[in-house]
């Protein structure tokens, strides 16, 4: 899996493309979360559009959203955009599903437009 990180003034958009595994996509999280740019972020624009292959199953999404949870608790509010596929949708909601009691936002969205527009908002 390869990603690149496009750092915004408050945000930053995370563009993947290839294989996502589900190991890979854990770590790629956990070493944002140590980055020392991430306790001043806003927002996240996570952008799968160039994905070319998934082997994650809707189960394996809780990985991430507990440890997006966990971080939640020192880190507050987040919003966490998923530009994705119609084939990534399920894994999409999935993680929205389970994000929904921490103070991460989550949306999913088809268009990096109506993403930038949601995260920018009440900035």
């Amino acid at each position: 899996m390869a990603y690149t990180l496009q750092w915004k003034e408050t945000g930053l958009i995370r563009e993947f493309s290839g294989l996502i595994d589900a190991v890979e996509a854990l770590n790629a999280n956990l070493e944002l979360h140590k980055h020392k740019r991430f306790d001043d972020l806003n927002y996240i624009i996570n952008d799968f559009t160039r994905v070319t292959e998934v082997t994650i199953s809707a189960d394996q999404t809780q990985a991430y959203a507990t440890s997006d949870d966990m971080v939640s608790l020192t880190k507050g509010e987040l919003k966490i955009a998923l530009l994705v596929t119609d084939e990534l949708r399920p894994l999409a909601l999935a993680y929205q599903q389970q994000m929904i009691d921490s103070s991460f936002s989550c949306q999913i969205f088809a268009t990096m437009a109506d993403a930038e527009v949601w995260c920018l908002a009440s900035e």
